[in-house]
């Protein structure tokens, strides 16, 4: 008995470790500086976008690592995250490495977080 409740506490302790291991670090991006007109100079130019890729460039030559874009459910939420993942596709980002993930946020703010993969 002893040794199965050892065994579910290092199992705990482990799944623990690992889910704060998984998120690296996270940005936040407001609506009224995405309401900005768009182009790829524009979109470098959002501080939290910026540091995020960055990050990204950095922490991928350790480990693999994805951006998830954490946005307001809903059409509009999804809209807004989707046009941030096109465009950093375009600028060179793999399309695998960046990852929608509705819900969980206001609807005036996207979140993006570094994590491992």
């Amino acid at each position: 008995m002893q040794s199965r409740i050892r065994t579910s506490f290092l199992i705990l302790l482990l799944a623990f470790g690992a889910a704060e291991a998984r998120e690296l670090e996270r940005w936040r991006l407001g609506a009224a500086d995405w309401s900005r007109p768009r182009s790829a100079a524009a979109i470098l130019e959002l501080a939290p976008v910026a540091e995020a890729v960055r990050a990204w460039e950095t922490e991928r030559r350790r480990q693999p690592v994805k951006l998830v874009l954490g946005h307001p459910g809903g059409e509009a939420g999804a809209l807004w995250a989707g046009e941030l993942r096109d465009w950093l596709v375009a600028l060179g980002l793999p399309p695998e490495e960046v990852q929608l993930a509705p819900g969980g946020q206001p609807e005036d703010r996207l979140e993006i977080r570094l994590e491992t993969r």
